[in-house]
């Protein structure tokens, strides 16, 4: 780690412009293409030392090898002591990816279409609460980049973190809670459901 720290205090006054100035191919060289989609790097504040020195730590590292263990489904969540094959989430319904002898592809659909009929019912009004009242509002609760991909689309209040900090003027106008996590069991998780909970049960009219 000495050779990425030296050189980041090296590199922290460097200004983009300049970059772009004096390394007119920069927009073109820094870039990688994956299918249809296009990684363009030129914008962070690297230089091509940089982008060496992040590959030789990532080699060190034996980033590929974890990479290949995650789509192995090999149990890389230690605190869980499960998989954490996100990639299945987005696989083809014709992929088949194995997590402990079993392919997991075909729950992983059925899960997704559940998901989308739900969100369908509370879009058109079909899905009620226990009031009979059509959803108006959804709080999502979450943290890390399940609720980050939620930012992205919003349109909807967000509760962030592990307290009750920020729930009472949010929680005072929900009509229906989303928890967004990537597991279920961590104490990250289950904290801010918890208290959204908690808060719901005295806050409910």
């Amino acid at each position: 780690m000495d050779a990425p720290v030296r050189h980041a205090a090296e590199i922290g006054g460097l200004d983009l412009q300049e970059l772009f100035a004096t390394d007119p191919g920069r927009g073109t060289r820094m870039t990688a293409r994956v299918g249809d989609v296009l990684l363009d790097y030129s914008k962070n504040l690297v230089t091509d030392e940089t982008v060496d020195l992040l590959v030789a730590l990532g080699q060190r590292a034996d980033v590929p090898g974890r990479f290949a263990a995650m789509r192995a489904g090999e149990h890389l969540n230690t605190t869980e002591d499960r998989a954490v094959l996100h990639t299945a989430l987005r696989a083809p319904r014709d992929a088949a990816i194995q997590i402990d002898g079993l392919d997991v592809i075909a729950d992983v659909h059925a899960t997704l279409d559940r998901m989308a009929q739900f969100a369908d019912a509370v879009r058109t009004g079909r899905w009620r609460g226990y009031t009979g009242a059509a959803v108006t509002t959804v709080v999502n609760v979450g943290i890390g980049g399940s609720c980050e991909q939620s930012r992205r689309r919003r349109s909807v209040p967000l509760r962030d973190g592990n307290d009750g900090v920020g729930q009472e003027p949010v929680a005072s106008r929900c009509t229906a809670a989303a928890v967004s996590a990537s597991g279920a069991a961590t104490r990250q998780n289950t904290v801010p459901e918890s208290s959204s909970n908690q808060y719901r049960r005295y806050s409910t009219p």
